[in-house]
């Protein structure tokens, strides 16, 4: 990772934080049709940057009932587990 964007990430961070709120950290879900492993694991290096700049900012929110396990286990602190609870729906589609 370069340096310019490790100061380019740092500066939209620090403005979108500014100007919106304080975040608690990032949030994710897997692109669909690809394993989310690797989507998690580079969102654990996000979370770990954002935490150099905002140390209060300790929530990993990733995953879903169907990869909650690999959330998990890359560091994911909330996870979405609507489908386990509920079952599944239809999708809206418009």
């Amino acid at each position: 990772m370069s340096i310019s964007y490790l100061i380019h990430y740092r500066t939209l961070l620090a403005l979108l934080v500014g100007v919106f709120l304080l975040a608690a950290g990032p949030l994710a879900v897997a692109p669909l049709g690809q394993p989310a492993r690797p989507a998690y694991a580079r969102l654990r290096e996000i979370a770990e940057l954002v935490r150099t700049a905002y140390p209060a900012a300790q929530v990993i929110s990733a995953g879903m009932s169907g990869d909650l396990v690999d959330a998990i286990a890359e560091g994911a602190t909330h996870v979405r587990i609507g489908t386990a609870l509920l079952g599944g729906r239809r999708a809206f589609v418009r």
